[in-house]
């Protein structure tokens, strides 16, 4: 029996030994002189240069680009074979028809003239998917327009309507439903600090009888013109509009650093060129594709003048449209995602972290895709963070800023690490199907994100040199490691885990100590789930390193006795959390119990879920929908339910994927988990193997 003293003093001991391995400001992957080098040459104005280049402002693209190149495929191609880059073309693949806004203008009669939206002018005054239209009428005021009840006071057939909210949900209510024209809306995400920015937005016709447009407009005129149309003005507008569709392409540029022994594997730098072809982003995201542009170029740089040789493994670029582009590059090429051991994918970095009201954020991949890589690029993101948040020099306050640009902020530079994130072409690569870890960079949130205001202005030098540093030190350190460098991988991986081993250990504490009595057992046992699955995964992560420590003895044996030490220190752990749990049922004055399997537990950890599709390509086509309602607690959780789909693997017990998805995400309890994979297989997607 525990004594209270002992397991309070234990549990510090615990979570100051996880704490101990803190980040020195030296890292030990690269040698500093490499590091300076790295600093010097990495670029954040000629980043600035290409944003610029490639969008400096949203614009209509002319019929040209949709019979042959786009023009960022265009100036891709031309600047990769400039840098010196190797296997730079581009690879096209059929897609839907395109939409394209060929013109578009809305302009207002009485008592002046006035244009109000115009695509040539600004291309985000157009909804994406409007239909050619030519029209001359009244513009009709309906409050609450997105509701199909607020127009049975009102006739709209043949108008335009003007109202608050989402523009798409305005057009169903108006043109679908009660046959009006087009619609307009003022929709801004902060009216009284941008009152003129124009959101990307877009409308869905129709497919049997298409028709209808929608306007976006600054919220001052909206306001204006609602004002004059309540005090009874007639106001009258004209709308010409001129849409088309072109035979589809998605057009993927990519390019390659060749390795030398260890060629045939790759790491994957990836930023989607294309945000949609309709709409252009400097910050999302051409400064993506600019930062991973200079992350080759200085590689390449660093080459020539001999400071670095040839990489052992290969480094592969991709620059597709958002996710559909790299869906279908993955189908195209279903051999190659084999040998890409881990990637970076790299989406809206560029921004100015006071104007944008941002933070950069570093996602590691998930947990059924572990990767040593997440702790190389987290150990350089930090380096990062210390070089220019360092307030410890001569001057008190002073900070270091050791990398900046001359033309950019002298910011302190604003670091997140944070677990799996969504919503990027990661997730394409980053799944249970292709089975690649790959993180992820994004600056959020951002005021002028996917708007008219996402113009280069917004990007701050400073910021791409810091973010393009972390991304060249990190690929220079992953691809050109020896086998006796996963000794000092292994060591990383073990120093890092530890820490969020310690962070998983206090919130494991906590989760105990605000639980009521009659709740208590089960907050204990979903805290020993998550020390447990925890240390598995960092077991799992410091396995990933024998890629690279290949047959090398010492390497070897370096990455087993990290792992014997993670599995001694996870019964230490465990038996403090049950010291701390015998002591808080006395506070209670409960009984404590032993943790024990449920029956329905019991007969998870004999079932083994198997996927029905057999092969990358055939899985991909396959929708892991559970049918479950969206009070469930699976999806409660966010991306519980995606992960639970990630670690099947014809291995695994349902038990043990639920145990690992509770540990990283907080939640579901095994049971709830349990439903998720009896709902698919009900829809004929899985099957369950008996053990």
């Amino acid at each position: 029996m525990f004594s209270f003293k002992k397991i309070i003093l234990l549990s510090i001991l615990i979570i100051l030994l996880f704490s101990g391995t803190v980040f020195a400001q030296k890292t030990i992957l690269l040698k500093e002189n490499l590091i300076r080098e790295i600093i010097a040459e990495v670029s954040g104005v000629l980043q600035l240069k290409n944003i610029m280049q490639l969008g400096p402002f949203e614009m209509n693209r002319p019929e040209s680009e949709y019979l042959n190149n786009y023009r960022e495929t265009d100036f891709m191609l031309n600047i990769l074979k400039q840098y010196g880059f190797s296997d730079v073309h581009v690879e096209k693949f059929d897609a839907p028809p395109q939409w394209d806004a060929v013109k578009a203008r809305l302009t207002v009669f009485g008592p002046l003239k006035e244009i109000i939206a115009d695509h040539d002018r600004v291309a985000a005054s157009l909804a994406r998917g409007s239909i050619s239209g030519n029209v001359k009428t009244d513009l009709v005021y309906v409050p609450n327009g997105t509701d199909k009840k607020s127009y049975k006071k009102f006739k709209v057939k043949g108008k335009i309507v003007i109202s608050e909210g989402n523009i798409s949900s305005i057009f169903n209510a108006a043109v679908k439903n009660n046959g009006a024209a087009g619609v307009v809306s003022y929709e801004v995400r902060y009216p009284h600090k941008y009152p003129h920015m124009l959101v990307w937005s877009s409308v869905k016709p129709d497919k049997k009888k298409p028709r209808g447009f929608g306007f976006q407009i600054s919220y001052s005129k909206g306001r204006e013109l609602i004002t004059r149309l309540k005090k009874g003005i007639k106001v009258t507008v004209f709308a010409d509009v001129k849409t088309k569709y072109y035979p589809h392409k998605h057009e993927v540029v990519t390019a390659l650093i060749p390795g030398t022994d260890r060629e045939a594997q790759e790491l994957l730098l990836i930023a989607h060129l294309y945000e949609g072809v309709a709409k252009q982003g400097a910050n999302d995201n051409y400064s993506g594709v600019a930062c991973t542009l200079e992350t080759g170029r200085v590689i390449l740089k660093l080459i020539k003048e001999g400071v670095i040789k040839q990489p052992r493994r290969s480094i592969r670029f991709l620059w597709p449209p958002e996710m559909t582009g790299s869906r279908a590059y993955i189908k195209k090429h279903p051999e190659k995602m084999g040998q890409i051991f881990a990637g970076i994918n790299i989406d809206q970095v560029g921004e100015n972290m006071v104007r944008t009201r941002s933070i950069f954020y570093v996602s590691r991949s998930a947990w059924a895709i572990p990767s040593f890589f997440n702790d190389v690029v987290q150990d350089f993101a930090e380096l990062t963070r210390e070089m220019n948040n360092d307030d410890s020099t001569d001057y008190y306050g002073r900070l270091a800023l050791q990398i900046t640009s001359p033309l950019g902020s002298q910011l302190p530079f604003l670091l997140k690490m944070y677990g799996f994130d969504s919503n990027s072409d990661h997730v394409e690569f980053s799944n249970g199907n292709v089975k690649i870890p790959m993180l992820f960079f994004l600056c959020w949130p951002d005021d002028f994100y996917h708007s008219n205001m996402d113009t280069p202005d917004k990007s701050d030098p400073t910021q791409l040199k810091r973010v393009a540093f972390i991304a060249t030190a990190s690929v220079i350190a992953a691809t050109s490691a020896d086998p006796e460098d996963a000794i000092t991988f292994a060591a990383l991986s073990a120093g890092k885990g530890r820490r969020r081993i310690a962070d998983k250990f206090e919130h494991s504490i906590k989760l105990m100590q605000i639980a009521k009595a009659a709740d208590l057992y089960t907050a204990y046992k979903k805290a020993a789930i998550t020390i447990e699955q925890s240390y598995k995964y960092e077991i799992a992560n410091l396995n990933t390193i024998k890629i690279i420590a290949e047959e090398n003895k010492n390497a070897i044996s370096s990455i087993k006795n990290q792992a014997a030490n993670f599995n001694f220190e996870m019964k230490a752990s465990l038996r403090s959390l049950n010291g701390m749990y015998k002591l808080l049922c006395r506070q209670y004055d409960v009984k404590s119990i032993q943790l024990v399997l449920t029956p329905k537990e019991k007969e998870m950890s004999r079932l083994i879920p198997v996927k029905k599709a057999k092969g990358m390509i055939a899985q991909m086509a396959v929708k892991m929908k559970s049918g479950l309602p969206e009070s469930h607690d699976v999806n409660k959780y966010y991306h519980a339910a995606w992960e639970l789909a990630n670690y099947i693997d014809g291995e695994k017990t349902m038990l043990e994927i639920a145990h690992a998805v509770l540990a990283e995400f907080g939640g579901p309890m095994p049971e709830k988990s349990a439903e998720f994979f009896y709902g698919l297989e009900e829809n004929g997607v899985i099957e369950l193997i008996k053990k």
